[in-house]
């Protein structure tokens, strides 16, 4: 489960940079 969050916390970090762009 960490894990998963781990990657959600990923996946919305590479989101925001992109929205940022």
């Amino acid at each position: 489960l960490k894990l998963l969050l781990m990657w959600l916390q990923t996946l919305v970090g590479l989101s925001t940079l992109l929205v940022i762009e």
